[in-house]
């Protein structure tokens, strides 16, 4: 019966110890369990964030194209939201973002840019990382689809690349198990760690302590290591299937981007083809793609279908392509 009490501060120890032990092997991330602080997700861990790492009225940048949720929580925590461009080597601010639009927090997704599935090169990471500490500005690293790479092992982690990087790493298990679990975790800069366990602590009492054990233990057996290397090779091979299609149905003028890691790929459009108009008719015909122009805020402007593929059934990939090749032809 006391486990189904209250999870205790910072979420419960084992499930702490096991996530220590998988980022450090996984990762590379020498990180201590009283660094680790679990959350009910990405939304719950950037409200954090902006509460506890910024005031009312900062700068935050995001991504452009970019996780709009993000736009959302940053927005109601009172921060000002600045929309800094991406580019193939992933956020590419300019000289007057950093001198007009100095950020107090910076939110990244570097492993694979969500939507456009570009992976931040390293010069780039070292570059921000550096850029950041001088403007006394906080990283929040969402290492989104970090474990989804379809070759090799994914890029260092920007927590792990400076001893004293003001970075605050962000997980999730909602892609790698589901998402009803409501579970994530941040990973912290001792200087703050308390900081974050203690107001975690202030503003809700933790829960789901059965779900945590029970997933501490999963970890700690290998079982999780295990599931991963298994969706992995599915998700490639579903990926593979979907790209040959793809090539089939368009030919030589198709361009895909954001293959590297994920469940999805971006297909880029000329801009004679409004994406939205073609994720319009692509749902009249049964297709649940999203159109690659709604991430972005002016003056981005991006033309493409995102194409999820995790749930994709190998079987049907030839006849959806057909039909998403009868949408773009309108």
């Amino acid at each position: 019966w006391r486990q189904l009490g209250y999870a205790a501060h910072g979420g419960d120890p084992a499930l702490r110890a096991a996530l220590a032990g998988h980022l450090s092997s996984v990762r590379g991330l020498a990180v201590d369990p009283a660094q680790i602080l679990v959350t009910s997700g990405t939304q719950a861990a950037l409200d954090l964030c902006a509460r506890l790492l910024a005031d009312h009225g900062d700068t935050v940048w995001v991504e452009n194209p970019g996780y709009l949720a993000a736009r959302v929580a940053f927005g109601l925590a009172g921060l000002r939201v600045h929309d800094v461009a991406v580019d193939a080597e992933g956020l590419a601010p300019g000289a007057d973002d950093w001198q007009h639009r100095r950020p107090r927090l910076i939110m990244v997704t570097p492993s694979h840019q969500y939507p456009t599935g570009r992976v931040m090169s390293l010069p780039r990471r070292l570059a921000l990382i550096e850029r950041a500490r001088a403007a006394g500005a906080w990283i929040v690293e969402d290492d989104y689809d970090s474990e989804f790479r379809r070759a090799g092992p994914a890029p260092p982690a920007l927590f792990g690349l400076h001893a004293d990087a003001p970075v605050v790493y962000a997980g999730t298990f909602s892609k790698t198990l589901y998402p009803g679990l409501r579970l994530g975790y941040l990973v912290l800069p001792r200087t703050v760690a308390d900081d974050f366990i203690h107001a975690a602590a202030r503003a809700t009492r933790a829960g789901q302590g059965i779900e945590q054990r029970a997933l501490a233990d999963f970890i700690a057996r290998g079982h999780y290591t295990t599931h991963i290397r298994r969706m992995r090779a599915r998700y490639n091979a579903r990926q593979a299937a979907l790209r040959a299609a793809l090539q089939q149905a368009f030919g030589p003028g198709l361009v895909l981007s954001g293959g590297e890691a994920g469940l999805h790929l971006v297909m880029w459009l000329p801009d004679a083809l409004p994406d939205i108009a073609v994720a319009e008719r692509a749902a009249q015909l049964g297709l649940g793609v999203r159109a690659l122009s709604a991430y972005a805020r002016p003056p981005v402007r991006c033309n493409g279908l995102v194409l999820g593929y995790g749930n994709l059934d190998e079987g049907a990939v030839e006849g959806a392509v057909a039909r998403l090749k009868r949408a773009v032809a309108g």
